[in-house]
């Protein structure tokens, strides 16, 4: 059976390519367009999943879509019309009203494209319950407790569920508007960056701040009994649609909000601390209730909310759980693998297989010959084919070198897990600074991961639990702090990647064979690309990269390049 998944909602359209009871395919439109977050119908990733498939549109036996416009229409409407918002209501009609028109273009687009056949079936799926597909199915769990926090589903901002073998149960819904994820973008947007997009920006920016505002975060956000939230939406304009996220009320609380590119305020840096605590207490409340509710010791996450890793770090070490499953994408575009899995598990009753979705290396590969092609295009640079390219490349790292690192098929989901992954020694005190002023055009708060051998985990972190996608920032061992000095946040914390030979073997033996020069089984890594730019996808955008860069050697597969005096 081939099942296609795509969510085309706003932002981060993807497809996901289920076959033969696994997740062979899964991939981000923006890697093809280069625009971050495109929501725009994710064409070339269906494209590539049908290649990777090796099976043409007509060879579909269902696709699903992770979104029903249609219900967010009449369920905003009805919304709006039982408190009188008329200006509201206009602005839904508008705007969902042209978004479920697209939708329904997707359709047409899609079969006119590909040239589907009557035997293909077309599904909508419920958001919430695709984003809680995505996480659990996948999970080593035969049963859990399954939590999404997002901005918004059709009718829903946060859900609870349970799930058991290959059914989904849902235990509540929060109503729109009472949203954890619109909180914090809201937060995000009012200290100068960019909405549905900056809020690890400002994850990152509140370990430099205080938690002086937590009276005020408190009653924005109110925490009530059985688990509910209560978000003074006086003070918010999200759920209205109408521009920016914060009222006129919250600016004369807060005063003005920060210029986009100004100056950092200690008021700013103090604003997100607070933001940020706040979070996690909602969260972990929400989350203690389910584990009374529920009585399970296993918990999924997923939404949008779910790539805020020190909140999810909170919720396992908080909230009763005593396991917790992140699936590499578990934003909008992992809704798309939800959806896929919904239509296998709950509508074919197909039982879960081991290893549905093991790796996170979804995306498309290149070969040698594809790689060499390019490089033709680059007279300038100089390059070698090497047998011990993992052996050069450690040695490399030793000495001080920043290295991109181009191998195999390219991740799903946000983070650079060691396909397409920009790498350097984390014993410099000063390679955090580089890399953000030389390499990565970026401010100076933000972190970078320190991706470390899954033996080792429990040497450097507090809390030994896997993270394989990096979705959860721990406290690294105070003693072990300067040996990884750039690997560690300003609070002490890091967002681990631990590395396992058998998902990503050709990472694992980089890692390894740096230890056995260093001493130290970690790298810092980061992903390839620079700011505002997607994660690169092709030889030719890794070039690009490596050119406009201050980056020293770049590995493609076994291919290791140079610049000119640069060796």
């Amino acid at each position: 059976m081939n099942i296609l998944g795509i969510n085309s909602v706003a932002v981060d359209a993807a497809a996901s390519l289920v076959s033969k009871g696994k997740v062979i395919a899964a991939m981000e439109e923006e890697r093809f367009t280069r625009i971050k977050h495109d929501g725009a119908f994710p064409v070339n990733a269906i494209e590539s999943c049908l290649s990777i498939g090796k099976i043409e549109a007509s060879d579909l036996d269902a696709i699903c879509f992770s979104f029903d416009e249609w219900k967010a229409v009449r369920s905003r409407l009805l919304y709006f019309m039982s408190r009188g918002d008329v200006r509201a209501l206009w602005n839904t009609i508008c705007k969902r009203g042209k978004a479920f028109i697209g939708q329904l273009q997707h359709e047409t687009t899609f079969q006119k494209k590909f040239s589907i056949t009557k035997k293909t079936k077309i599904y909508k799926f419920d958001h919430h319950l695709s984003h809680a597909a995505s996480c659990f199915f996948p999970s080593p769990f035969d049963k859990a407790a399954i939590l999404i926090l997002d901005a918004a589903g059709e009718d829903t901002s946060i859900s609870i569920h349970i799930g058991r073998d290959n059914r989904i149960q849902t235990l509540k819904k929060y109503p729109y508007g009472q949203s954890l994820g619109a909180f914090y973008t809201s937060l995000t947007e009012f200290l100068g960056f960019k909405p549905n997009s900056g809020e690890g920006k400002v994850m990152g920016l509140a370990a430099y701040g205080e938690v002086v505002f937590a009276k005020q975060m408190e009653h924005l956000l109110a925490l009530k009994p059985r688990g509910d939230i209560q978000l003074d939406l006086s003070y918010f304009t999200h759920h209205r649609g109408l521009g920016s996220h914060c009222s006129s009320r919250f600016y004369k609380e807060f005063g003005p909000p920060r210029i986009p590119e100004s100056q950092i305020t200690q008021r700013d840096e103090n604003l997100a601390a607070s933001l940020q605590k706040r979070l996690e207490d909602a969260a972990i409340h929400i989350a203690r209730h389910l584990k009374k509710i529920s009585g399970m010791d296993r918990l999924c996450l997923a939404g949008g909310v779910a790539l805020n890793g020190v909140m999810n770090a909170a919720i396992l070490e908080h909230s009763g759980f005593k396991e917790v499953y992140l699936m590499p994408s578990p934003g909008d575009s992992g809704s798309s693998t939800g959806a896929a899995l919904l239509y296998q598990h709950q509508i074919q009753n197909q039982q879960r297989e081991e290893g549905l979705l093991k790796s996170p290396f979804l995306g498309v590969s290149f070969s040698d010959e594809e790689v060499e092609k390019e490089l033709k295009n680059f007279p300038n640079l100089r390059w070698e084919k090497r047998q011990d390219y993992l052996d050069y490349t450690a040695h490399k790292l030793a000495e001080g070198a920043i290295i991109g690192w181009f191998q195999g098929r390219f991740e799903f989901g946000p983070r650079a897990l060691g396909a397409r992954s920009i790498l350097a020694d984390p014993r410099r005190v000063d390679m955090k600074d580089i890399l953000n002023e030389r390499v990565k055009f970026r401010e100076s708060f933000r972190p970078f991961a320190p991706a470390i051998l899954h033996e080792h985990s429990a040497e450097y972190f507090e809390n030994p639990h896997d993270n394989p996608f990096m979705l959860l920032v721990f406290r690294i061992r105070e003693e072990m702090r300067d040996r990884i000095s750039s690997g560690v946040h300003v609070d002490g914390t890091g967002r681990g990647q631990t590395v396992h030979k058998e998902i990503s073997p050709t990472f694992w033996e980089l890692i390894r064979s740096f230890r056995e020069k260093t001493g130290i089984p970690v790298l810092l890594n980061t992903s390839f690309n620079v700011r505002g730019e997607p994660i690169i996808n092709t030889p030719l955008e890794a070039l690009q990269c490596f050119v406009k860069t201050k980056m020293d050697f770049l590995v493609m597969d076994d291919i290791v390049v140079w610049k000119p005096n640069g060796r």
